[in-house]
Protein backbone atom coordinates (compact mmCIF):
# COMPACT_ATOMS: atom_id res chain seq x y z
CA UNK A 1 0.00 0.00 0.00
CA UNK A 2 2.74 2.05 -0.48
CA UNK A 3 3.13 5.18 -2.97
CA UNK A 4 4.05 4.95 -6.57
CA UNK A 5 7.02 6.72 -5.78
CA UNK A 6 8.22 4.77 -2.80
CA UNK A 7 7.44 1.34 -5.24
CA UNK A 8 9.48 2.83 -7.90
CA UNK A 9 12.59 3.90 -5.67
CA UNK A 10 12.61 0.41 -3.58
CA UNK A 11 12.11 -0.70 -7.26
CA UNK A 12 15.12 0.98 -8.71
CA UNK A 13 17.25 0.50 -5.77
CA UNK A 14 17.28 -3.40 -5.43
CA UNK A 15 16.83 -3.95 -9.61
CA UNK A 16 13.97 -6.05 -9.88
CA UNK A 17 12.91 -8.00 -12.94
CA UNK A 18 9.20 -7.78 -12.04
CA UNK A 19 6.83 -4.81 -11.58
CA UNK A 20 5.77 -4.39 -7.98
CA UNK A 21 2.00 -3.27 -7.90
CA UNK A 22 1.24 0.09 -6.06
CA UNK A 23 -2.14 -0.49 -3.72
CA UNK A 24 -2.47 3.12 -2.42
CA UNK A 25 -6.36 2.57 -2.17
CA UNK A 26 -6.07 -0.64 -0.40
CA UNK A 27 -8.17 -2.46 -2.88
CA UNK A 28 -5.87 -5.71 -3.74
CA UNK A 29 -5.17 -5.63 0.17
CA UNK A 30 -8.48 -6.56 0.53
CA UNK A 31 -8.60 -9.04 -2.29
CA UNK A 32 -6.00 -11.20 -1.19
CA UNK A 33 -6.98 -11.16 2.41
CA UNK A 34 -3.68 -9.12 4.32
CA UNK A 35 -5.49 -5.92 5.32
CA UNK A 36 -4.51 -4.94 8.89
CA UNK A 37 -6.96 -2.69 10.85
CA UNK A 38 -5.59 0.54 12.47
CA UNK A 39 -5.04 0.29 16.22
CA UNK A 40 -8.20 2.10 17.02
CA UNK A 41 -10.72 -0.06 14.50
CA UNK A 42 -11.56 2.73 12.71
CA UNK A 43 -9.72 1.96 9.37
CA UNK A 44 -10.43 -1.95 8.61
CA UNK A 45 -7.48 -1.33 6.03
CA UNK A 46 -5.26 1.21 7.38
CA UNK A 47 -2.28 -1.19 6.57
CA UNK A 48 -1.25 -4.37 4.96
CA UNK A 49 0.35 -7.75 5.90
CA UNK A 50 3.45 -8.65 3.62
CA UNK A 51 2.30 -11.26 1.47
CA UNK A 52 3.72 -12.34 -1.87
CA UNK A 53 1.31 -13.14 -4.80
CA UNK A 54 3.15 -14.67 -7.72
CA UNK A 55 0.83 -14.44 -11.32
CA UNK A 56 1.49 -15.69 -14.60
CA UNK A 57 1.62 -13.86 -17.97
CA UNK A 58 -2.27 -15.09 -18.36
CA UNK A 59 -3.19 -12.95 -14.98
CA UNK A 60 -3.52 -16.42 -13.23
CA UNK A 61 -2.28 -16.72 -9.75
CA UNK A 62 0.35 -19.13 -9.24
CA UNK A 63 1.54 -19.14 -5.81
CA UNK A 64 0.44 -16.93 -2.33
CA UNK A 65 2.65 -17.11 0.15
CA UNK A 66 0.86 -15.11 3.34
CA UNK A 67 2.65 -14.59 5.55
CA UNK A 68 5.96 -13.63 3.96
CA UNK A 69 9.32 -14.17 5.93
CA UNK A 70 11.69 -11.41 3.80
CA UNK A 71 14.28 -13.39 5.16
CA UNK A 72 13.67 -16.92 4.21
CA UNK A 73 10.80 -16.38 2.04
CA UNK A 74 12.87 -15.64 -1.34
CA UNK A 75 14.85 -18.36 -1.38
CA UNK A 76 11.64 -20.66 -0.68
CA UNK A 77 10.03 -19.08 -3.34
CA UNK A 78 12.53 -19.48 -5.97
CA UNK A 79 12.79 -23.16 -4.92
CA UNK A 80 9.15 -23.61 -5.63
CA UNK A 81 9.09 -21.83 -9.04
Amino acid sequence: MDSVADNRAFHEKFAFAFPLLSDVDGTMAAAFDCCRASKDGSNPCEKANRVTVVVDASGVVKKYVSPFDARSGPSELLEAL
